[in-house]
């Protein structure tokens, strides 16, 4: 399965990057397995930030954005604990067009602060930076280079009903995303998930090799 590996030639693929510190972008639509390339790569020694990880912690942490959802959507978004329940913001965002807008403006802002907080506190470090919104967010012009994780429409699926996803769900989530093949036209390297993780893994340590022996220099 490693021989799939794909790559995707943009013009930058042909320069060679000279900085301090790396910072590679990976997406990918809903299901395709981007959280299982993201554990691959920091198996392979890199130092890896999710999106949704901050997202997580913002839900959790950030009183500012949970008072202006409570303001925007009252009580009904908080779990028998008493914290955001992202279910219930899913079941709202997913049906309504402006409420997933007013969301995102909100939310987008705050992830790509956090972010870059977390890089300037690491600068020696590279890192690869999951983002399932990168082409919709206009960002990709911001790092490095654009890794695609891209699996077949029935496969990514059938994992999603594994995970408990309706389909219903699941339309509603792809509905909202570019659509999976366009992230990989506009990628600069994709690695194809039909497979195991295993042999996710095999293709990710071969991007590693070929992206240190070729893409860029780093600075001693």
């Amino acid at each position: 399965m490693a021989d799939r590996f794909v790559h995707i030639i943009n013009d930058r693929n042909h320069k060679t990057i000279d900085k301090d510190q790396i910072i590679i972008a990976l997406t990918g639509g809903i299901g395709s397995g981007k959280s299982t390339a993201l554990q691959a790569f920091a198996e392979l020694g890199w130092r890896c930030l999710s999106a949704d990880q901050i997202c997580h912690d913002l839900y959790r942490d950030n009183q500012d954005l949970i008072c202006r959802l409570q303001e925007r959507w009252d009580e009904k978004i908080f779990s028998a604990k008493g914290v955001i329940d992202r279910k219930v913001i899913a079941g709202i965002i997913f049906n309504n067009p402006e409420e997933l807008k007013w969301l995102n403006g909100i939310l987008h802002p705050m992830i790509r602060a956090a972010a870059e907080r977390q890089f300037a506190a690491e600068p020696e470090e590279d890192f690869v930076f999951e983002i399932p919104l990168l082409y919709e967010c206009g960002w990709e012009q911001h790092y490095d280079a654009v890794i695609c994780v891209w699996a077949e429409e029935e496969i990514t699926k059938q994992r999603l009903l594994k995970r408990g996803l309706s389909s219903n769900e699941i339309e509603l989530r792809m509905k909202n995303q570019l659509n999976p093949d366009r992230k990989l036209e506009r990628a600069d390297f994709a690695l194809i998930n039909n497979g195991s993780a295993n042999d996710l893994y095999a293709q990710c340590a071969m991007l590693v090799k070929q992206l240190k022996e070729t893409l860029w220099k780093k600075k001693i």
